[in-house]
């Protein structure tokens, strides 16, 4: 009789290998890569892996671990000024693909069914998931090296040849040292890192 090999589901239950732990899932992450590749030879088409929510000793680092599982990261996090109100807001990205409506909604989701969910968002305190945006924020060093060949702005608190304000490539950031070219002096700059008071992307749609 033959069986038709359309879907399989596992569950590994557990994002992280720290939770799997807790929870008694001794399995590695190798191990459920290596099952479905067996799966895919076997002739099955799907794989669906199955994970629970509001596991014991959950935490957000936990989700972040799915986040980055999926290929997304946690490109930044606001904090209002109120402990009590106002609006978190958790930016996730990812170099390779879009975030969508539906990615934000899951991450949601799964962070308001965590044991500690109030603990991280107390009070009238709103959580709000989203991308950081086609020109988004570039506040730490790790935002830089990965804007290296895009066009961005960068403000100074002290100014280089008369200016505290430059636009253009960014062609290289060695962790202290940015090296932009700037548009309107047609040519390169270099900055030092404490220097910048802020950067962020500056998409050119006439480009």
């Amino acid at each position: 009789k033959l069986i038709r090999k359309s879907g399989l589901t596992f569950a590994p239950e557990a994002g992280s290998q720290r939770l799997r732990d807790a929870i008694n899932k001794n399995i590695t992450e190798e191990e459920i890569l290596s099952t479905v590749r067996i799966a895919f030879k076997g002739g099955w088409t799907t794989v669906k892996l199955y994970f629970m929510l509001g596991l014991p000793t959950e935490t957000f680092e936990d989700i972040e671990e799915i986040v980055n599982q999926e290929g997304f990261e946690v490109y930044d996090i606001e904090y209002p000024s109120s402990s009590v109100s106002g609006v978190i807001r958790v930016y996730i990205f990812s170099s390779s693909k879009t975030v969508t409506v539906s990615d934000c909604a899951t991450i949601s989701r799964r962070i308001a069914n965590l044991p500690e969910y109030e603990e991280i968002v107390p009070g009238n305190v709103t959580l709000e998931i989203s991308s950081p945006g086609i020109n988004r924020s570039l506040k730490t060093k790790e935002h830089l090296k990965g804007a290296i060949s895009e066009r961005v702005k960068v403000k100074l608190k002290s100014a280089i040849e008369n200016k505290k304000s430059f636009l253009g490539i960014l062609k290289n950031f060695n962790g202290e040292l940015l090296t932009i070219f700037d548009e309107s002096l047609k040519k390169e700059v270099q900055i030092e890192y404490d220097n910048i008071a802020s950067a962020r992307i500056d998409f050119d749609f006439n480009s």
